[in-house]
């Protein structure tokens, strides 16, 4: 039996449109590597919720309790 999985990789691009200073200003993708998933955002919070809900998914698929999360 295999160890669960507790890690995951995630690849972010961002760019900003106007002053970077500006924190409406940011856009980018990001995806989870070794799937088709994706999150395309205009707002970081955005993409911070996309990532903890990819992690819910990991913890779900390997039978993980809640915070067992290693990133």
């Amino acid at each position: 039996m295999q160890p669960p999985i507790r890690k995951t990789t995630f690849i972010v691009r961002l760019w900003a449109d106007g002053d970077p200073a500006d924190e409406s200003s940011w856009r980018g993708i990001a995806e989870r590597v070794g799937t088709e998933r994706q999150c395309r955002f205009e707002e970081l919070d955005v993409l911070l919720n996309w990532i903890r809900h990819e992690i819910v998914i990991v913890q779900e698929q390997n039978n993980l309790p809640p915070g067992q999360f290693q990133a």
